[in-house]
């Protein structure tokens, strides 16, 4: 049989490679939309885009700012998620290496089942700002913005069952975006923007180290855990949004924008720790006079990440019934079917043992463990492990397929000035998941979504000022071992590998925020107005 640790440096390059981060996917994957005021109204925007944020939902609308413009707003956002997984045998077995019959094979113990594990991190700050300017002749605004997308920051406890996928995530990702809107005619106005978008990222998980698991594969023994966490930067990628908004009347407005795909590249570091400590060691330690616990640890600092973020089209129809009320309804798609994987390149992994890199011992790293079995059997032919994995090719690459799909949405937002200066706003938004089954994990959460969104606000000359509370419903789904690719790295290549994404999924986002506009030349002329026109000393 081929005794392999399960953490050969071949092996931990591999885990690694499958479970690289997908939270710069979070446009898509996690919360709809972004922006205070249009989270107000279900994210249905794109035929009103009447301030900064139109660069994100359809440059064209910002035709409608006039003067110059400050805008600038928090939202407080929260991801609750919730992971039971299946296949509850037991969350670990304190005695797997006795199954295999090297010691008594009485000595194995059942711990209790899987339980459920859930998100312990708390409110995270998602900021937007932005300057305009809209001239009068010609019609036209430029606008430069910052914002953010609502992706989470993820902790779920060290041993928790879903760990070797997931135990921490941080993500902060900005989009800088330079905008102009211009209306040639009174019935259309042409937009484009240039967006760049930058993220640093960093995220937490387990390999298991178990020499010898069980035949059902089920061994989880944390003592035999070793924690890697993978930071990577991406440098700002460029791509583009263009919008066009067609104005009939005073009572209708219709918007279209189509935002293009970003290619992301980014260079990062891996690094890999832990103790091995365990009567198994102990044991194989007894050969060498060594039982000592093993401090491992390995890096890697030029690992370089390239993926694909879809394209997006957004429509929507805005229609005024009454001057003091509007309605609109949007359709989006997301091309997340563009996006077939993540390619992992300038792999060069190696492990050390001790705190000042010194080689692992042989019963650890294979070699002495491979001629103690021989001897005990005498079929055992292991070769020696490499010191350095350099990815599938041998040229420090690795491609890594997932299979993702369209994603689908439709809003409906109102807003109402039922008396001055107050305005309300309500919205109402269904979207489809792109990640079908096999791919579901903790790393990125994503089903069926319902969302409802409220916000309101005071519209005094000059300057508004208002808030919204946005909540994200997200349906249940419960995947099965057998459809999921998920799996942990295990010692034998004949044991079966665990289904660490399968089970039941549920998650919930609630996002409060506040915003400020302010136009100080309209201040002026309203201070102006008051003195009867004339000009303050």
């Amino acid at each position: 049989m081929d005794i392999r640790p399960s953490w050969t440096p071949a092996t931990l390059a591999t885990t690694l490679a499958c479970l690289l981060p997908t939270g710069a996917k979070a446009a898509g994957l996690y919360v709809p939309d972004l922006g205070v005021m249009p989270q107000g109204r279900g994210g249905a925007y794109v035929a009103k885009a009447d301030s900064s944020l139109g660069l994100h939902y359809n440059p064209a609308g910002l035709f409608q700012v006039d003067g110059f413009q400050v805008e600038g707003g928090i939202m407080a956002h929260k991801m609750d998620t919730w992971f039971l997984r299946a296949g509850g045998e037991g969350k670990w077995k304190t005695g797997a290496a006795y199954a295999n019959g090297l010691l008594d094979p009485d000595d194995k113990v059942l711990a209790e089942p899987f339980g459920a594990t859930e998100n312990q991190d708390s409110f995270r700050p998602i900021p937007e700002f932005s300057l305009m300017y809209g001239f009068k002749n010609p019609d036209l605004t430029i606008a430069l913005g910052f914002y953010a997308p609502d992706a989470p920051w993820l902790a779920y406890p060290d041993d928790s069952p879903g760990r070797y996928r997931m135990v921490k995530a941080r993500l902060d990702q900005a989009t800088w975006s330079l905008g102009a809107s211009w209306r040639p005619v009174p019935w259309l106005a042409v937009g484009a923007a240039l967006q760049l978008v930058a993220f640093r990222i960093s995220e937490e998980f387990d390999i298991s180290a178990h020499l010898f698991p069980g035949d059902d594969g089920n061994d989880e023994d944390p003592q035999f855990d070793l924690r890697v966490r993978f930071d990577a930067l991406q440098f700002p990628a460029p791509n583009g949004n263009f919008g066009l908004m067609f104005v009939p009347s005073d009572r209708v407005q219709v918007g279209v924008s189509f935002q293009t795909g970003i290619h992301m590249k980014a260079p990062g570091t891996v690094t890999i720790e832990g103790d091995l400590s365990s009567e198994l060691l102990g044991y194989f330690g007894q050969f060498t006079g060594d039982t000592s616990p093993i401090h491992v640890q390995g890096y890697d600092p030029e690992i370089l990440l390239e993926t694909d973020l879809p394209p997006i089209l957004r429509a929507g129809l805005l229609v005024r019934p009454h001057p003091r009320l509007e309605i609109e309804v949007d359709g989006v798609v997301e091309f997340w079917s563009v996006h077939d994987g993540i390619v992992a390149s300038q792999i060069d992994t190696s492990l050390e043992g001790g705190d000042e890199g010194q080689p692992l011992p042989d019963y650890v790293s294979g070699r002495g463990l491979c001629g103690f079995i021989q001897e005990t059997d005498g079929t055992n032919d292991c070769s020696e492990i490499p010191a350095v994995y350099e990815g599938t090719d041998g040229a420090g690459n690795f491609e890594i397929r997932e299979e993702f799909q369209d994603a689908v949405s439709v809003r409906l937002g109102v807003e109402a000035n039922p008396v001055d200066p107050l305005v309300l706003r309500a919205g109402y938004l269904f979207e489809t998941s792109a990640i079908p089954d096999e791919w579901l994990g903790l790393a990125a959460i994503d089903s069926l979504k319902h969302a409802v969104g409220v916000g309101a606000a005071l519209r005094l000359p000059g300057f508004e000022i208002g808030g919204t509370w946005y909540h994200v419903f997200y349906g249940e789904r419960t995947i099965a071992p057998e459809v999921s690719h998920g799996t942990q790295s295990t010692a034998f290549p004949s044991t079966p590998p665990n289904g660490i994404d399968a089970g039941t999924y549920r998650a919930s986002v609630d996002n409060i925020g506040l915003y400020l506009r302010v136009n100080p030349g309209a201040i002026a002329a309203s201070r102006k107005a008051r003195k009867g026109g004339s000009d303050p000393l």
